[in-house]
């Protein structure tokens, strides 16, 4: 059996070409579970879909509601209330008057 390589991020993951059991999806998986957490918040809640769109758009500095708006393409009352819910879950954070940061 032909030996495969797969390249993630600059790692290599190779399939064992004597165990045929071991394949390039288990191999991932493998490799995928021996990377330590990081702790990503969003991540380990159960959010939205919406909310996860949102909450990708915000950074460690500053950005309106308005530019938040455009980037997702949502409606004004969706992205509004994922805004309160990532607010509520401590994920984002108003820093001025309609100006939120990431947290975490």
């Amino acid at each position: 059996m032909e030996e495969k390589r797969i390249y993630v991020n600059a790692a290599i993951i190779q399939t064992d070409p004597v165990n045929p059991l071991i394949t390039a999806d288990t191999a991932m998986e493998q490799w995928l579970d021996a990377i330590p957490s990081k702790g990503n918040a969003a991540q380990n809640l159960n959010l939205e879909k919406e909310e996860l769109l949102v909450y990708s758009c915000f950074d460690f500095y500053a950005k309106g509601l308005e530019d938040v708006r455009k980037e997702t393409g949502l409606e004004l009352l969706p992205m509004l209330s994922a805004v309160m819910r990532l607010t509520e879950l401590g994920l984002i954070r108003e820093t001025f008057k309609n100006q939120y940061i990431r947290l975490e």
